[in-house]
């Protein structure tokens, strides 16, 4: 995934959990971590978001799906679309292909 993408990625991201879901930024990075069984870092996420010694570029692929997953429901709620009555393996699907 090239920089621009992964940078933008992470941002869009931060900008659901904080701005949408309303979680700070120990609640959002908590979850990732309790989800993907991960220890990553406040200095970790700010390292990706300004891609410090091309951390952004080498985004894991399960986060990359993670944050994408989130991201892509935050657009599909706000245009309208019961992300709930999405199939499960349709909608990862999806994210496979974008993220």
């Amino acid at each position: 995934m090239a920089k621009q993408k992964v940078d933008s990625l992470v941002k869009a991201w931060l900008d659901v959990e904080l701005n949408e879901n309303g979680k700070n930024l120990t609640q959002a990075l908590n979850e990732l971590n309790k989800k993907l069984n991960t220890v990553h870092t406040h200095s970790r996420i700010n390292e990706w978001k300004t891609n410090r010694n091309g951390r952004g570029e080498r985004l894991p692929r399960e986060l990359r799906k993670y944050m994408g997953k989130r991201v892509i429901k935050s657009v599909l709620n706000n245009a309208g679309v019961d992300t709930a009555k999405l199939n499960a393996r349709h909608f990862n699907k999806i994210v496979e292909q974008l993220t």
